[in-house]
């Protein structure tokens, strides 16, 4: 079975795509999307600052349109436009999910800043100030938790 990775943007490099990482024991960056696209995997190294003839990453087919007095082509061209647009079409759900699996890391990484604030403080006010924030940080993440695990 076949299948389709979209990516919101076509990388112009390696060093901005998101299937190269660097190999820190061989010392090179490697092109991991040989791994997801062939029978036989093979490691590629790259140049990542460039983009290699052999890289499997294809940008999406451009839309089409045929003769206006042909009712086959414009039906053929019909269908592959739609195909078009639900292969890029964005998830919203999706969209709106990956929002709040941010907001939900913003108020941890807050938290501990506010943690860090009280534990070097010595003015009572100021531990008190950032604990309100701590605790408002902890109800915000458990309302975002809860309507996350109700919606998914």
């Amino acid at each position: 079975m076949k299948t389709v990775l979209v990516l919101d943007k076509m990388p112009e490099k390696c060093v901005k795509c998101p299937c190269v990482s660097y190999n820190s024991q061989a010392n090179r960056w490697e092109c991991n999307a040989e791994l997801l696209c062939r029978d036989k995997a093979t490691v590629k190294v790259v140049d990542i600052y460039k983009k290699p003839e052999w890289c499997r990453l294809k940008p999406l087919p451009q839309k089409g349109f045929g003769d206006a007095d042909d009712i086959e082509q414009i039906s053929y061209y019909n269908g592959w436009n739609d195909c078009i647009d639900k292969i890029a079409e964005e998830n919203e759900h999706d969209k709106q999910m990956m929002l709040l699996y941010n907001a939900i890391s913003q108020l941890e990484r807050d938290k501990q800043d506010c943690r860090k604030h009280m534990d070097m403080s010595t003015d009572r006010n100021v531990v008190e100030y950032y604990k309100g924030i701590v605790d408002g940080c902890i109800l915000a993440q458990k309302v975002l938790m809860e309507w996350l695990n109700a919606h998914s």
